[in-house]
């Protein structure tokens, strides 16, 4: 018996397969399921610990720490390994690799899963990738962007699962480079549902936090985008979170798909008599004025209508029909409200669009105004 077991346990392998049973055990009382496997290449022996739950690996001691996690997990791929970096691996899972062949690796399996949506504007099927804390599980696309679901956790007395939508801050995605994910946005709108692999949940798009909003911008992104071609960097995914933005996107998009509706707008804006007013009637060219995000943009409508003088200045106009649309793009943006300003002239308050109310915007160094004839606008007359 003796002579049996000296054999046995000095037998090849048999102190490695004992320290990896050990590791093994003292692993999964850290990261339940795991697996513990070393390899040998012809660079020598490395360790590979297949987990399923890999952000339980991280130490949570703080807030911070616990902001730390939460962006590494759901955000976007590119940005994993130096968010990592900040993080705190568990002492005692330190202790439990300790001895084992280097380098090691943790890894866990990468599942990806569709998301379809079903609503008023129609069905589109997304890819995700599935990822999990503690605390939350959520699903993240190649573009940073995220829906996330917490645990249960009390609200003004009630058990509650906060559902969001967010995209990675740290990273600036155009929605045009993701043609899936613009899709699958677009259908984002009131009363549409999510239906989830995860034993078949479905969740309610308007219960979801900011994603009604993302989809309004993708909607009208997509307007935007048939009416004129903008530069790179123009509009950016994370663009969706700011007011201004989206009036300005919902401004050209109503251009591009609504522009009889515009017809038939008009105001005077003169503390002259009536009968002191000069009307008549022929083609002059209004613009609107708008900020996209990190730049200023005119949109110079060419009309047919009517105009109101006194004492020689436009001071009112109604709008009969819209002929042409024009897109300047200016390298600063305007010194204004987020609402687009229509400007009759650069003395008087500018016009908010859509409400067509004064507003108190004087645009004395913008260079424009409404223009008397329909001629080409010459690049002087523009500005810079």
């Amino acid at each position: 018996m003796f002579t049996t077991e000296v054999a046995r346990v000095t037998a090849p392998g048999f102190v490695e397969r004992i320290r990896l049973s050990r590791a093994t055990r003292a692993i999964n009382r850290i990261l339940p399921a795991s697996r513990l496997m070393v390899r040998r290449t012809e660079n020598g022996e490395l360790t590979v610990v297949s987990v399923t739950d890999f952000f339980g690996q991280f130490a949570i001691e703080s807030a911070e720490e616990k902001r730390q996690l939460h962006a590494a997990a759901f955000g976007a791929a590119s940005r994993l390994t130096d968010r990592f970096a900040d993080l705190k691996v568990k002492p005692a899972l330190i202790e439990a690799l300790h001895g084992l062949p280097s380098p090691i690796a943790i890894t866990a399996p990468v599942v990806e899963e569709a998301i379809s949506i079903t609503g008023p504007s129609g069905d589109e099927t997304c890819v995700f990738e599935r990822r999990h804390t503690n605390d939350h599980f959520g699903w993240v696309h190649a573009s940073g962007f995220s829906i996330t679901i917490s645990h249960a956790v009390q609200e003004s007395g009630r058990w509650v699962h906060i559902q969001s939508s967010q995209t990675d801050p740290a990273i600036t995605p155009e929605l045009q480079a993701f043609p899936d994910l613009w899709q699958f946005l677009e259908k984002c709108v009131a009363g549409a549902k999510l239906r989830l692999p995860d034993g078949n949940l479905v969740l309610k798009v308007d219960a979801i936090g900011r994603l009604v909003r993302y989809g309004y911008f993708a909607r009208h992104l997509r307007s935007a985008t048939k009416l004129y071609s903008s530069p790179a960097g123009t509009w950016l995914l994370t663009d969706a979170l700011a007011e201004e933005p989206l009036h300005t996107l919902a401004w050209l998009s109503a251009l591009q798909e609504k522009i009889r509706t515009i017809e038939g707008w008009g105001m005077v804006m003169s503390d002259e008599k009536e009968e002191n007013l000069e009307p008549s009637t022929g083609t002059f060219i209004v613009p609107v004025c708008a900020n996209t995000p990190r730049s200023g943009l005119v949109t110079w409508l060419t009309v047919e209508g009517h105009r109101m003088k006194a004492k020689g200045e436009i001071v009112g106009f109604r709008i009969l029909t819209i002929q042409d649309v024009e897109i300047e793009e200016r390298g600063e943006r305007f010194g204004k409200t987020e609402w687009p300003e229509l400007v009759l002239h650069t003395d008087l308050p500018t016009v908010l669009i859509p409400a067509m109310q004064m507003s108190m915007t004087i645009a004395q160094d913008w260079n424009v105004g409404i223009r008397l004839e329909a001629d080409a606008i010459s690049e002087e007359e523009k500005g810079d």
